[in-house]
């Protein structure tokens, strides 16, 4: 699990629990049965509490302590450092790979500081994926997926290749499937890099209280897996992927992934010799304008033109 704990300040949060209540360590001990040492060692930050100690303190301090040391999870400043995958991924800048590798060691060496218990194969597993983006779009993409696939073992240990769907993954975990899938795509085999990509969907969030980056998540699933069916000439499957997607999108009020799941859906429209195909690449177009994306627009718009003989205004 990419998780790590304020342990301090879980253990202080504690601490000005118990003395509201007034009570001592000893008062704790008579009351749950807990050692005063053990007691200690939590509110001083040295430990992750159990759950049955927690368990045992939220009757006595009448509160939900389980649901409060959610609240001491780092586990969201990790999900940033993620997020700025997605974009670099699709839109590689070396620049923007320094910073992000930078911005990562600054914030590891801050946590030798502040007394936070770190996931010791966090670090490891975050390297690898940049170096493996680093190879990805150096065209070593058997060196990127030996890259993405060691930082999944790094948290997931039995995982195989051949054997992935026997397995359970966490939202980082399937973040780097998605990567994994990409490099397979780049050595031409789409199809088990869509056989990835399902895995993912299958195990991915759809519930309405999922969070705003498992969500983008699935519009990018939804795009790759669209793309590759293209690439084996399943125009329909392209197509009906592409309208899940936009569905998906609209549905949760995401933008980002729209005007590149419009254009598959117009592409696959076209090649179907559906109507409104124009259209729909031209709504891809104006949505990439409007959104200041003006090279991804006339990429488009030049390749709807040089392959497919389509103008787009």
């Amino acid at each position: 699990m990419f998780t790590c704990f304020n342990l301090c300040g879980f253990g202080n949060h504690l601490k000005q629990i118990r003395k509201s209540f007034g009570y001592t360590q000893e008062d704790v001990r008579r009351l749950s049965g807990i050692n005063p040492d053990t007691l200690r060692n939590i509110e001083n930050g040295k430990v992750i509490p159990r759950f049955d100690t927690l368990e045992y303190l939220s009757l006595i301090y009448k509160k939900d302590l389980l649901n409060d040391l959610r609240h001491y999870r780092n586990s969201n400043t990790y999900l940033q450092y993620y997020s700025r995958l997605s974009n670099l991924i699709l839109n590689y800048n070396l620049d923007t790979l320094r910073n992000l590798k930078n911005d990562w060691d600054e914030f590891v060496e801050s946590q030798k500081t502040e007394d936070t218990l770190l996931n010791a194969s966090m670090k490891e597993q975050f390297a690898l994926v940049l170096e493996g983006i680093t190879l990805y779009n150096s065209e070593k993409s058997k060196a990127s997926l030996r890259c993405f696939v060691d930082a999944v073992k790094m948290t997931n240990s039995f995982f195989d290749l051949d054997k992935f769907t026997s397995l359970k993954y966490s939202y980082f975990e399937l973040r780097i499937l998605l990567l994994i899938s990409l490099s397979l795509a780049k050595k031409n085999n789409f199809q088990k890099s869509n056989n990835i990509l399902s895995e993912c969907l299958n195990q991915s969030n759809f519930d309405f209280e999922a969070t705003f980056n498992e969500k983008l998540l699935i519009t990018l699933i939804y795009f790759n897996l669209s793309y590759n069916s293209h690439k084996l000439n399943f125009y329909d499957k392209s197509l009906s992927y592409a309208k899940l997607g936009i569905e998906h999108s609209n549905k949760n009020h995401i933008s980002y992934s729209l005007a590149p799941l419009l254009y598959r859906k117009g592409i696959a429209e076209y090649l179907l010799c559906l109507d409104n195909y124009k259209d729909t690449l031209n709504f891809s177009i104006s949505l990439l304008l409007i959104t200041d994306r003006k090279k991804l627009a006339a990429l488009y718009a030049k390749k709807a033109l040089d392959v497919y003989g389509i103008v787009l205004t």
